[in-house]
């Protein structure tokens, strides 16, 4: 790991145990100083880029930090391996720091007197990038500036407007990282729907990088392979969680029309799923995405009329319940089990296709589930082993 010298600007490397150090997260902007740039200080403070490296590592030495960490200079991306550790270690790196510096690119010149609103955080770019989503919810400390680096608060300061800026319900999220030591230990307690729903409305600049960028809200670690494009790193994503977890709300998404496969083309097809819960007290089977689709025990309710040649039925998943209440199993409402429409051809009894309308609009306008079951019918469901496609 490379840090900055906040009293140099020159980079050290640390190959384990790294001292104390502060961490920037923040958008990148045309001319930022980059590893091969950092080492040539007079041509590297030429570049539009220095006055924020250089301000980052001002403001962690006043707070007394020896070292900073920068992605744009701290990384060096000619080196395949390099990059491939840096992605894969992301969420450790501002885990492990004591303070991370939030950039905003926008002046806030009455926030002193008037604090940050939802509605200035959310007209930010860093509130719209896939990478600035761990970089919120990793470190212990966050606190935020403004482009003219005025103090705009803290984390905790900020919780309401936070909330109301990301969708992520970050006073729930500290209750419970307050449960954890591992604040990657807490990740477990939100459903994988609930933490793609976070990601779901951000972009990133390289197509793969949507997908890259979950590995530590999942504890994930992969090869990134960049190329392969946005859907096939997903893909990739979510059968590494298949291997680790048993939590069923991944197939809670809303499929596109057709839908395309047994597991979403994309984050942004879990927009709405940012109220469903992992109930952790129902034991599920593991799963496995296999050369015939996804392989899942499921009960089953057979739905509608059956013709000649398909058939309909709902597909229970147990432990996915849709809550607006926090994520504890004490505010689950036992009829909101969530189901997944699925349909067979006769003839592959044991092969199932998904229907798109799982969700629909409510009369607020908000996106509500469109199969919710009570829990006294899952007498009238059998288990079936299937394949969904």
């Amino acid at each position: 790991m490379y840090l900055l010298n906040t009293t140099t600007l020159q980079l050290e490397e640390f190959i384990a145990d790294p001292p104390s150090y502060a961490i920037l997260s923040h958008t990148w902007e045309d001319e930022e100083v980059l590893f091969k740039d950092i080492h040539d200080l007079d041509k590297a403070s030429l570049k539009k880029g220095f006055n924020k490296v250089q301000r980052c590592c001002q403001l962690a030495k006043s707070e007394g930090y020896q070292y900073a960490w920068v992605d744009t200079c701290c990384i060096d991306k000619s080196s395949s391996a390099e990059l491939s550790e840096a992605i894969n270690s992301m969420f450790t790196y501002y885990m492990k720091s004591d303070v991370c510096y939030v950039y905003l690119d926008k002046d806030f010149p009455n926030v002193v007197s008037n604090g940050l609103s939802a509605n200035e955080i959310q007209s930010t770019r860093w509130v719209t990038r896939g990478w600035t989503l761990q970089e919120l919810i990793a470190p212990t400390d966050v606190c935020f500036y403004d482009m003219r680096w005025r103090f705009c608060g803290t984390r905790d300061d900020l919780l309401q407007p936070l909330t109301d800026a990301t969708k992520v319900d970050m006073q729930e999220l500290d209750e419970a990282m307050s449960r954890h030591e591992s604040r990657r230990n807490a990740m477990r307690e939100f459903s994988i729907a609930q933490r793609m729903s976070w990601v779901s409305r951000r972009q990133t600049t390289r197509p793969e990088d949507i997908a890259y960028c979950l590995f530590g809200l999942f504890d994930i670690h992969m090869p990134p392979l960049y190329g392969e494009g946005a859907e096939k790193a997903f893909l990739r994503l979510q059968e590494e969680i298949i291997k680790k977890s048993t939590d069923l709300s991944i197939l809670s998404f809303n499929p596109n029309t057709p839908p395309d496969g047994a597991l979403a083309s994309s984050p942004a097809l879990f927009s709405p799923c940012q109220n469903i819960r992992r109930s952790r007290f129902t034991a599920v089977a593991p799963f496995k995405l296999t050369s015939g689709g996804l392989r899942v025990k499921l009960p089953l309710i057979q739905s509608g009329e059956s013709k000649d040649a398909w058939r309909t039925c709902i597909a229970i998943l147990p432990n996915c319940v849709y809550s607006e209440n926090d994520s504890t199993a004490a505010n689950f409402k036992v009829d909101n089990i969530m189901g997944i429409s699925l349909y067979s051809y006769t003839m592959n009894p044991d092969i199932w296709y998904r229907h798109h309308d799982q969700w629909k609009v409510d009369h607020d306008g908000t996106f509500v589930p469109n199969i919710l079951v009570a829990r006294s019918e899952l007498q009238n469901a059998t288990l079936h082993k299937i394949y969904i496609r």
